[in-house]
């Protein structure tokens, strides 16, 4: 599945959720696209242009979790599930 009419696609980007401690691993994300949209005719700079999308298929506990670690730690992404 290809992601919606963007640029600068890259595939499988590792996000940071919660950084290593002693004793401990970090817990990651990994997203299955990240792109920038070329949407010129938005101009609140507000609205995220760069797009984090997942394809699921079931959704797993984990997975809902790690979506909502995901939103609250990088804010400035648009996050898409398709």
């Amino acid at each position: 599945k290809e992601p919606a009419s963007g640029v600068n696609q890259v595939i499988q980007v590792c996000f940071e959720l919660i950084p290593r401690t002693p004793g401990e691993r970090a817990v990651r994300y990994i997203s299955d696209f990240k792109y920038s949209l070329n949407t010129p005719s938005i101009s609140d700079d507000k609205l995220p242009n760069t797009v984090v999308e997942d394809v699921k298929g079931r959704k797993t506990q984990v997975y809902i979790i790690k979506r909502k670690l995901f939103k609250w730690r990088y804010p400035e992404y648009a996050f898409k599930e398709t």
